[in-house]
């Protein structure tokens, strides 16, 4: 298996708070990209609810993504997550299968 990971974080916004989540999601894409081992990263919303959407990031290694759980712009970033959401955070991580 591969030692790049795939994480999506499914987000549930409150009733209100969409436009507010997605602009501070936007908002750490650049640095969050600017990061040593950060692939991609990039919010979607789910067609039919616009009130839920994923967050889709590839990352180098876990180290990487350790790192950007540190940064500062996440740490400025994530307090900010329980006004906005109308449930709790689910985090998924995955590894590509090679072959």
């Amino acid at each position: 298996m591969s030692s790049t990971l795939t994480v999506v974080a499914y987000l549930h916004a409150k009733p209100g708070q969409e436009k507010k989540l997605l602009d501070e999601l936007v908002a750490m894409r650049e640095p969050s990209l600017a990061e040593p081992g950060c692939i991609s990263y990039q919010a979607y919303v789910e067609g039919r609810d616009p009130h839920r959407i994923a967050m889709i990031e590839e990352w180098k290694d876990r180290a990487a993504l350790n790192a950007h759980f540190e940064s500062p712009h996440f740490q400025r970033f994530a307090p900010k997550l329980e006004g906005l959401l109308a449930e709790p955070l689910v985090i998924k991580h995955f590894t590509a299968v090679d072959g």
